[in-house]
């Protein structure tokens, strides 16, 4: 071994028996400097094996230092492989937790604009069967959205994922008027109440939908259109 090296492991071994037998945190901060690239080496190997929409590598690099660091606290020489040994798996265990999270952001998020799409559709198509010149059909446009607004505010709200944090959701006014127009939906014919609570509160698609009642997606979507265009009656009329 090189004098060098030797110097090198005796610097180690004097920094991990500070921190073992004194916390001492001045060391604490020198090992994780010591083990720092080494981290960024396992992260981006882990990154360039889990590709993941929406993490970034500065993110793996993220969770491989918040892993070193937990790997450090926790270590034990007398009952553990070596540090690197040891580390590796704390750093990879942090990298693949964050992972998953991500994973299921992805996965909210990809659905979340799928219905969305379908919504969109439906009402498009609803409006434009409608023989009415290109401002009335704007109005209509608005007025259909606004009232899916309302049933999305409890999909806002309650998602984990929701990188929103607008209070205004919670204002008397709009729950006022969250409560009318769910109040107006009980009026609607049992099929089209059903299509709305199923899309909207169940987060279903409309294919899974026309599968539970047992008719076709563009039935679905029709009937999606229709109900919308008769609350929006019901609200004009009040």
């Amino acid at each position: 071994m090189s004098v060098a090296k030797q110097s090198s492991t005796n610097k180690e071994d004097l920094l991990w028996q500070r921190w073992l037998a004194e916390q001492d945190y001045a060391s604490r901060e020198k090992l994780f400097e010591l083990y720092a690239n080494w981290a960024v080496a396992c992260a981006i190997k882990l990154y360039l094996s889990y590709q993941i929409d929406g993490a970034e590598k500065s993110d793996f690099i993220h969770c491989a230092h918040e892993g070193l660091l937990e790997a450090i606290d926790n270590y034990d020489p007398e009952n553990a492989a070596s540090f690197l040994t040891y580390s590796h798996y704390r750093i990879k265990g942090a990298i693949l937790r964050s992972i998953v999270t991500y994973s299921e952001k992805s996965q909210y998020i990809s659905k979340s604009r799928e219905l969305q799409r379908e919504r969109q559709k439906s009402i498009i198509d609803s409006i434009c069967e409608d023989d009415n010149d290109a401002l009335d059909q704007l109005v209509d446009l608005v007025l259909d959205f606004s009232l899916t607004y309302f049933f999305e505010i409890d999909e806002i709200e309650d998602s984990q994922y929701s990188l929103l944090n607008n209070k205004s959701y919670n204002s008397d006014e709009m729950r006022l008027l969250q409560k009318n127009v769910l109040e107006e939906l009980s009026k609607l014919p049992s099929l089209h109440q059903k299509i709305i609570k199923y899309h909207y509160f169940c987060q279903l698609r409309f294919s899974d939908i026309a599968e539970i009642i047992g008719v076709t997606s563009g039935r679905i979507s029709q009937c999606h259109g229709e109900a919308l265009k008769l609350l929006r009656k019901i609200r004009l009329n009040n």
